[in-house]
């Protein structure tokens, strides 16, 4: 299936897919794994708590498959970097 013809929870799995796929970015592959990859109506953009990675259905839909996985990196790397100081919470 084209990456257009997914819905947002299929697109942020086929950028995950690509990170863990490509020669450099599969260094972020486990972190793409760690918490739940959420795809959330109320959420503007895309944010993390430290644990799970949270994306905006509108701003999914509206990103290329590029722009998209550059997004899913960048959410990574707060964690992986221990950006987020308040505990984790459910």
């Amino acid at each position: 299936m084209a990456y257009k013809d997914l819905n947002a929870e299929g697109r942020v799995l086929a950028v995950a897919v690509d990170i863990m796929n490509h020669d450099e970015f599969c260094r972020l592959g486990g972190i793409t794994n760690i918490g739940r990859n959420m795809v959330d109506d109320a959420m503007p953009t895309a944010a993390t708590n430290g644990k799970d990675k949270i994306f905006g259905r509108g701003f999914v839909m509206a990103q290329s498959r590029k722009q998209l996985r550059y997004v899913f990196a960048h959410e990574c790397t707060h964690i992986a970097l221990h950006h987020c100081t308040s505990p984790y919470r459910d």
